[in-house]
């Protein structure tokens, strides 16, 4: 069972609850804790759930203690001011570097998300990982030089996966050459936009002059 416990000792802070503990120096605690109180002894030690305080080398008659209560109470604030305090203000340069890898990571995943083509007829969201993206266009180059060959070795169209909706599931569909050809042009279209929206927003990083300038920009691709 956690105690509810203030200590003083050796210039040292200890608060204890709910199974949470604070422990620093007395001047960084000062820091944590705006409100600290001019304590009246070098060595306070106050628990609530055993029902002790001591001042010094003297046991107090206990009761209660507002200044020390209102300490302890206080421990979630305590606790993340001391967080606070402890993490490293990041410089520009991380800042910006971070933000960039934001964006490479978002725009990775806009790629390989998938994207909607209607080259069968119907809109459908056709997979985009890097293996088919290469395998659309190689035989998309195919289908349109020579008709025959992609005949042949694809006797039944190509194969590709697609599905109706976001939430549905995916299915194989064979494309004709035709098909095919206009699929990759939709693909080709994608890219570009997701290039687009990446090269505006590389910009925008580019062109922030402060780590709060940085933090306002939403790095989102759709």
């Amino acid at each position: 069972m956690s105690q509810e416990l203030f200590q003083l000792q050796n210039n040292e802070i200890l608060v204890s609850k709910d199974n949470k503990t604070y422990a620093d120096t007395l001047s960084n605690f000062k820091l944590d804790y705006s409100n600290c109180p001019a304590f009246t002894s070098a060595f306070i030690m106050y628990n609530r759930s055993l029902s002790q305080y001591m001042l010094g080398n003297t046991i107090q008659t206990y009761g209660a203690q507002k200044d020390l209560d209102t300490i302890i109470d206080s421990i979630d604030s305590i606790i993340t001011a001391q967080t606070q305090r402890n993490t490293p203000t990041p410089t520009f340069a991380a800042a910006q570097s971070a933000k960039l890898s934001a964006v490479d990571s978002a725009a990775s995943a806009a790629y390989t998300s998938g994207f909607t083509s209607s080259a069968n007829g119907t809109a459908m969201i056709y997979d985009s990982d890097s293996y088919t993206q290469t395998e659309i266009q190689t035989t998309a180059a195919l289908a349109a030089s020579s008709p025959t060959n992609f005949a042949a070795q694809f006797p039944n169209g190509f194969p590709i996966r697609a599905k109706a909706s976001a939430t549905a599931a995916k299915q194989i569909i064979y494309l004709t050459a035709a098909q095919l050809i206009t699929l990759a042009t939709d693909w080709v279209t994608r890219y570009k936009a997701i290039k687009a929206q990446v090269w505006a927003l590389q910009t925008q990083i580019q062109a922030a002059t402060t780590i709060d300038a940085l933090q306002a920009i939403a790095i989102t691709i759709t």
